[in-house]
């Protein structure tokens, strides 16, 4: 299973770290102002953020994440910035300051403004 491949990359920091550097310059910017606002290393950040995921999908989930790797050339990268992207939403914050508390999943349009 994919969600299997991708925690247990992920379960490596350096490994997650290199992931979210292949993904873009701006992407490993945003997260690593995220770890760094939880006191953690980007590595473990996004370790932590892909377990917390695997342990707290729902079907539906399953599918989104599915359906955003079903096409790419690199599917565990895709499904890392998936899970990212869908997590952080939880907690983007916006111009106005105030924190986003939503359930899944993120919008294309605030993922891709989060982190194009």
């Amino acid at each position: 299973m994919l969600l299997q491949k991708i925690a247990n990359n992920c379960s490596h920091a350096p490994v997650a770290e290199a992931a979210v550097a292949s993904l873009g310059r701006d992407f490993h910017r945003f997260v690593a102002h995220k770890s760094a606002a939880a006191k953690m290393s980007v590595g473990d950040y996004v370790g932590w953020r892909v377990r917390r995921y695997a342990r707290q999908a729902l079907a539906h989930n399953l599918r989104e994440l599915n359906a955003a790797t079903a096409k790419a050339d690199t599917p565990v990268l895709a499904g890392i910035r998936h899970i990212i992207e869908t997590d952080l939403y939880e907690d983007a914050d916006f111009d106005s300051g105030e924190d986003v508390i939503s359930v899944y999943p993120a919008s294309s349009t605030l993922a891709q403004r989060l982190c194009a």
